[in-house]
C-alpha cells in the first residue's frame, strides 16, 4: 500500500499511495519542505526516520519532475511504503493539510500497480492547468 505526500514545492507519494503504504510521507521537518534543485543526499534518510513514528518504512523514493514551466509546488514527489496498510493510514492522517516550511503538505494514497511501473509523473489532467 502506498501513499502520496506533497509539500508544495515538495511531494510526497502513497502506501505507495501519493506519501505510501507508502503512506502519505510527510516529514515533520522544514528540511521536507523543498522545491525543484533542493533536493540533497540526505532527505531520503530524512523521510525514512520521520515516517518511521508511524511504522515500518520499507521504502523512501523521491521523484523530482524537471519539465520546464511545471508548478514549482507539484515539482518534488515523495513515496513512502510502509509494512502495513494500516501504517500508511496513519501517516497520512496525521500529515496531510500540515503546514510545513510555509508549505502545505498533500498526503494520499497512490495506485500500487502505477507505483510498481515506476509511473511516478502526474498523469495528464492531475496537476490543474498543466497538461
Amino acid at each position: 500500500m502506498m501513499v502520496v505526500t506533497y509539500l508544495p514545492p515538495f511531494n510526497i507519494s502513497k502506501s505507495w499511495g501519493r506519501i505510501a503504504p507508502v503512506p502519505a510521507v510527510i516529514p515533520k521537518t522544514s528540511s521536507l519542505a523543498v522545491g525543484p534543485g533542493e533536493v540533497d543526499d540526505e532527505l531520503e534518510e530524512e523521510v525514512g526516520s520521520e515516517c518511521a513514528k508511524y511504522g515500518t518504512v520499507t521504502r523512501v523514493l523521491i521523484f523530482e519532475i524537471t519539465e520546464p514551466n511545471f508548478p514549482v509546488e507539484e515539482a518534488v514527489r515523495i513515496f513512502v511504503q510502509f509494512e502495513r496498510p494500516e501504517e500508511t493510514t496513519k501517516a497520512i492522517i496525521d500529515l496531510d493539510g500540515r503546514y510545513f516550511g510555509g508549505r502545505v503538505v498533500r498526503a494520499a494514497f497512490y495506485d500500487e500497480e502505477r507505483f510498481s511501473k515506476n509511473e511516478l509523473a502526474p498523469m495528464p489532467g492531475e496537476i490543474p492547468g498543466f497538461s
